[in-house]
């Protein structure tokens, strides 16, 4: 099951982005899904695919030949209905082996930059015309060191992201985890108003399928409860934020139970009109 949710911000560029994350791809992962989200955007026809982090999960992935091959396959599929634009996540940059020993997939991701027309962003740019697209990658650590000084992480991203922007373009930030672009520290300052639309993933709407008003979700990834920015849009200053609820994915379960989680926790794809 896919929701859709559609959003226009404008319609001074005519353009049309899609936006999903975290596949959380893993050796014997379902075809199908892969096929009911090129079929929906195939449908919906996006100039830009946006994913928004943690494209793999577990490391078995790396060492199967037809796992990295299907996942190529697919991409390339992606590649030729619109640009295919790719932020990493805490997932791409270090996924676990079966022994919980972190390795970064490096191979793998180089391989998926030479695919045409596939753009993977790490603390890099994309431009098309007047729409620039950048993708933040922060430090490992940020996301399992909740008590991280918040300062570093500000440094890190003005001197890599702030000071790459135009204020000619309309700028799109790629950024796995919302949690970190919504410190008002960071939001203040005046060269973050140059980002008109920031694009996230990693909440996975709450973890748990409940609707809370606003922005609201019940557990954070990092076992926090009730996280302020965990779904849907909203804006802070002159930035406009949409967080993708995901794309979650069941392996050994029965067809009835599968069928249930599906429902409850469906494929989530946003198109934004820009």
């Amino acid at each position: 099951m896919i929701k859709n949710v559609n959003l226009q911000l404008s319609n001074i560029y005519h353009k049309k982005i899609a936006v999903f994350s975290d596949i959380h791809y893993v050796k014997g992962y379902s075809l199908k899904k892969l096929e009911c989200i090129y079929q929906n955007l195939k449908k919906n026809k996006p100039d830009y695919i946006c994913i928004v982090g943690d494209l793999l999960d577990k490391g078995n992935v790396l060492e199967d030949p037809l796992s990295k091959h299907l996942f190529i396959t697919w991409l390339r599929k992606l590649s030729k209905l619109a640009s295919v634009i790719i932020s990493l996540g805490n997932h791409d940059v270090a996924i676990y082996t079966s022994h919980w020993e972190y390795r970064h997939p490096k191979e793998l991701l180089e391989e998926i930059t030479q695919i045409p027309n596939v753009h993977v962003l790490n603390n890099t740019v994309y431009q098309d015309n007047h729409i620039c697209f950048i993708g933040y990658t922060p430090a490992f650590s940020y996301y399992f060191k909740s008590s991280e000084n918040p300062d570093s992480y500000i440094e890190d991203f003005k001197e890599k992201i702030l000071s790459v922007l135009s204020k000619d373009n309309y700028n799109v930030l790629l950024c796995h985890t919302p949690i970190y672009v919504t410190y008002p520290k960071l939001t203040s300052d005046s060269l973050f108003s140059s980002i008109h639309l920031v694009l996230s993933g990693h909440m996975h709407n709450g973890i748990i399928p409940i609707s809370l008003k606003g922005n609201y979700g019940i557990i954070s990834p990092c076992k926090t409860f009730f996280p302020k920015y965990a779904r849907g849009n909203f804006q802070i200053g002159n930035t406009q934020y949409y967080i993708s609820g995901g794309v979650i994915t069941f392996s050994k379960v029965s067809p009835k139970l599968l069928h249930l989680l599906n429902c409850c926790f469906p494929i989530h794809i946003e198109y934004i009109e820009i």
